[in-house]
């Protein structure tokens, strides 16, 4: 298998919400200069990411740079 990244649109991010993030799916993200690998889940105020800090961060947090989906392809014979 191979992974693609796909772009997430970040303009349609509101507060804690974003309509293109799912859960478990696999991201990579740039926040505040930094890339992190991680997942997104469903917290009582919306979306909240494992790759950062000891308790994650909230998508309505500053810092957020670039959000992408790893998405796994399988190979063409």
């Amino acid at each position: 298998m191979s992974i693609s990244l796909k772009k997430i649109n970040l303009s349609k991010r509101n507060g804690c919400e974003h309509p293109d993030i799912k859960e478990n799916k696999s991201y990579l993200v740039k926040f505040d200069g930094n890339f992190h690998a991680g997942k997104f889940y469903r917290v009582w105020y919306g979306w909240n990411f494992s790759g950062i800090y000891d308790a994650g961060a909230q998508l309505d947090y500053d810092g957020w740079q670039e959000i992408y989906e790893i998405v796994q392809r399988k190979k063409k014979k």
